[in-house]
């Protein structure tokens, strides 16, 4: 293997290679952009002649999913090869990747120089962007693959989410197969960006939690996300960290001292712990859930720190945007997402505690 290309067998093929009564098992599991059971990069478009004779393919392979990504046992890269033969071969292998196929991955189009007779197709062929029995292209060959029992095309994508009575995200139609990432994310507003005297920069911070199968119940998984509830931020006075001496009070989206509700005492319960860089976390506080903004962590480099649109004291007229995406995750890799985005009020969030 190399950092782009990884192979079961054999990475090129030059001049006539054949396999006869070769049958392979155990799986591959990679983060570079070709998986093969066999010959990889069968590349050879002035003498190579590659012959498979009664193969079969047991290997689960799964590659990445850019969009560079071709998954097939028998070959990812065909498409340089002189002539190729496959006969009474079959694959029985889950095959997962991008761009993913039951025998060979890109053939340019070509069919001149593939002969086939005899192919069939046991495995469960799961991809993102294209997917199919000869090769993931269109292509006349996908036809001559028989389909037998347990033949699968299967297209991933991002999961079926919905919010429940209750406002908890829940991942409907979980597969213990997968895992999920939950992510939510809110822009945040950074004072003097860039010397600019004001808020300005719409920095991402976000919250992320993965659950596996033991969250599964009943087919579901209900997170501890929430949607439609208000992100909250304290009150406070700072001199702005990239200015000579600026003073600057902001408050975001709720000001404590508007209803004497303190933010920063240490009886919050945290249901979701605070991310990697300690801004957000999922709090409770006395019968009310809310993603809260802790805003003791504010680096010099980057000034003061706010989640509302131009976040002055006062200003109570704008909306933030919420983003609770859902990543389906095969071996650790994104293999598709679903959001569900949403605004709320300043003024009703800086209400909650009245």
């Amino acid at each position: 293997s190399n950092s782009e290309k990884t192979v079961g067998m054999s990475y090129v093929c030059a001049g006539t290679c054949v396999f006869e009564n070769v049958v392979t098992t155990g799986s591959i599991q990679t983060s570079a952009d070709w998986a093969s059971a066999f010959v990889v990069y069968p590349f050879d478009n002035s003498t190579g002649d590659l012959q498979y004779i009664n193969c079969t393919n047991y290997t689960d392979l799964t590659t990445n999913f850019t969009s560079n990504s071709y998954v097939a046992p028998f070959g990812c890269h065909t498409m340089s090869i002189k002539s190729m033969t496959l006969t009474n071969c079959k694959n029985y292998g889950t095959i997962t990747g991008y761009n993913a196929s039951a025998m060979v991955g890109m053939t340019g189009g070509n069919s001149t120089r593939y002969t086939v007779s005899g192919l069939e197709n046991y495995g469960t062929i799961n991809y993102v962007y294209s997917g199919n029995l000869f090769t993931y292209e269109s292509h006349t060959l996908n036809s001559s693959v028989t389909a037998g029992s347990g033949s699968a095309l299967n297209k991933l994508s991002g999961p079926s989410i919905s919010i429940d009575s209750l406002d908890y995200l829940v991942i409907n139609d979980a597969d213990p197969a997968y895992t999920y990432r939950v992510t939510m994310s809110v822009p945040t507003q950074e004072y003097n960006y860039n010397n600019s005297g004001n808020w300005s920069g719409a920095f991402p911070w976000a919250l992320i939690k993965t659950y596996d199968s033991e969250a599964i119940s009943n087919g579901t998984i209900t997170t501890e996300f929430l949607a439609n509830i208000p992100v909250l931020e304290t009150s406070r006075t700072r001199t702005d960290a990239n200015n000579s001496g600026d003073t600057v009070t902001y408050h975001g989206i709720f000001g404590s001292s508007a209803s004497g509700f303190d933010l920063a005492k240490e009886d919050l319960t945290y249901i979701l712990e605070k991310n990697t860089n300690g801004i957000f976390s999922l709090v409770a506080y006395n019968g009310h859930t809310f993603y809260y903004m802790d805003d003791g962590y504010t680096p010099s480099y980057k000034g003061l720190v706010t989640t509302s649109n131009g976040a002055e004291s006062g200003n109570l007229s704008g909306t933030i945007t919420v983003t609770l995406t859902v990543e389906t995750l095969v071996n650790g890799v994104s293999a598709g997402s679903s959001q569900i985005t949403y605004l709320f009020n300043i003024q009703e969030a800086a209400c909650l505690f009245d």
